[in-house]
């Protein structure tokens, strides 16, 4: 189906071509500016009252131009006046307001109704349309000296060819003279209507097409934000000994819904899972290929609880996904995933395109309290994209936590939040990115201020990073943070009354 620029463009280019030999100048002349203006997406109401101008000034004030469109959301649908440069200021005050189809009387709701052209001979004529003791849209034409009308309606392509039922909206012009029926229009007005009705038919139809795609849009929108929300909202699971945090921050409010995810859940053998990921592209697709992403990982690492065999099978999934589809390199996934064993503290960890996991030890203070941190990256176990090629396997890395020792995991909206303005040096390595050691940094601060508050480490770093980037963020940022104390030595510091800071559970959004 061809879209309203599409058609705008089109008829522009031949407007002049297909004008009648007897169309007047202003509308000859205006016709082309018009149509560009459409094309470019200029505000109906701004269309049409140049359309307006353009007719009447092409009528010489032989008679006035009304252009109305039809709002077929009212309930029940009705005519809104958009244009009528020469009609009184009480009748335009009235008609934008909007006249019902079912109740309305006039020419134009003739017209709309009918969907044929529709004469109103004398509005003080007995008998004819509407004529009765009082009416708030014939009354003010009435006095005004405005006797007659003849409306037409402003049909869709499509029902113009006879092929469907398309109201747009009517045109009508209102003459000072009573008009016999069956006499023919003066001379050049016959060929201004047909113009004037072929213009506002574009200009209607892209405004029509418009609203349609935004409807969807909407619509679209909102399925993938409730589908990111299940993905976002996690149960109320605690897990004693680990607390941890988690927030979303979408780049803005008008983007579309990101592929951004975390996931906390319980393994076997008294293990917690931490998954932090990032799924190309944007929209309901994403969502929806995201939500397949999040749980079949979990799937695969409830099978195998090493995170690194759940990510190989998780690229095979998708490159399988990929080859079925027909669409190379479709859905590429950046992930870190996280397992901690709760009696030991051992994590095995492995990622595939994902920002390094960010690691809060303790500096100078015994095991247990929350004073000073030093943040640090884990070596290894990184590996390529998901998604992207077949790989043998994923490394795999091993890591002891010491008591009190946190974990943060975060996708790449975080390092990446920008400052604004060109890059100084047009260097690969922007020098206005936040960067991995400016979250390391921010983090140890903000764990050794907070008493390693897991809640207010997230939301501050997101903070951070905003204010960073000049109060807004570049991307979407996902950070997930845990801070792990043993079971045993909750329990020796509550026999022994010693002051211990012990995580008992989740802090959420």
């Amino acid at each position: 189906m061809e879209s309203g620029d599409a058609q705008a463009a089109r008829a522009a280019a031949t407007a002049t071509a297909e004008a009648p030999d007897d169309l007047p100048e202003p509308l000859l002349v205006g016709q082309v500016h018009l149509l560009e203006g459409v094309a470019l997406g200029a505000p109906i109401e701004e269309t049409l009252e140049t359309l307006a101008g353009l007719m009447d000034a092409s009528l010489a004030g032989q008679a006035h131009v009304a252009l109305y469109r039809l709002d077929d959301e009212a309930d029940p649908p009705q005519l809104v006046l958009v244009a009528a440069p020469g009609l009184p200021a009480e009748y335009i005050r009235v008609a934008r307001a909007g006249v019902p189809l079912e109740s309305g009387t006039g020419g134009c709701v003739e017209a709309a109704r009918r969907c044929e052209p529709y004469l109103v001979p004398d509005l003080a004529a007995e008998g004819e349309v509407g004529e009765g003791a009082e009416n708030p849209y014939l009354d003010p034409l009435r006095a005004a000296g405005l006797r007659a009308s003849w409306s037409v309606p402003v049909l869709s392509a499509e029902a113009a060819r006879g092929t469907a039922r398309g109201l747009l909206g009517t045109l009508a012009l209102w003459y000072r003279e009573p008009r016999a029926p069956g006499e023919p229009l003066p001379h050049g007005h016959e060929a201004v209507v047909r113009v004037g009705t072929h213009l506002a038919r574009i200009a209607l139809e892209r405004e029509d097409s418009a609203r349609t795609l935004a409807r969807l849009y909407e619509k679209e929108k909102r399925i993938a934000e409730t589908l990111q929300r299940s993905l976002l909202t996690l149960p109320a699971v605690e897990f004693p000994g680990l607390e941890y945090a988690y927030v979303y921050e979408s780049a803005r409010d008008e983007a579309q819904i990101g592929g951004d995810f975390y996931d906390v859940f319980a393994l076997p053998d008294n293990r917690v899972a931490l998954v932090v990921g990032d799924l190309t592209g944007k929209g309901l697709e994403a969502a929806a290929a995201t939500a397949e992403v999040k749980f079949t990982l979990r799937a695969f690492l409830r099978e195998y609880p090493d995170p690194a065999a759940a990510l190989w099978r998780l690229n095979r999934s998708l490159l399988e996904a990929q080859r079925l589809s027909g669409r190379a390199r479709d859905n590429l996934v950046a992930v870190v995933v996280a397992v901690l064993d709760m009696e030991t503290g051992v994590l095995h960890l492995s990622g595939g395109g994902a920002e390094p996991p960010l690691l809060l030890v303790q500096a100078g203070h015994d095991a247990g309290s929350a004073g000073g941190y030093v943040g640090q990256a884990i070596p290894g176990g990184r590996g390529p994209l998901l998604g992207t090629m077949p790989e043998d396997a994923y490394p795999l890395a091993v890591y002891s936590l010491a008591p009190g020792d946190a974990l943060v995991l975060f996708t790449d909206g975080l390092t990446e939040s920008r400052r604004p303005g060109p890059n100084p040096d047009d260097s690969p390595q922007d020098p206005r990115v936040f960067g991995w050691d400016a979250v390391a940094e921010q983090a140890a601060r903000l764990c050794a201020g907070s008493g390693a508050d897991m809640k207010v480490l997230t939301h501050g770093l997101v903070e951070a990073a905003t204010e960073y980037g000049g109060g807004h963020l570049s991307d979407d940022v996902c950070v997930l943070a845990a801070r792990w104390m043993p079971a045993e030595t909750i329990r020796r510091a509550r026999e022994e009354s010693l002051p211990v800071d012990v995580p008992l559970g989740m802090s959420a959004l």
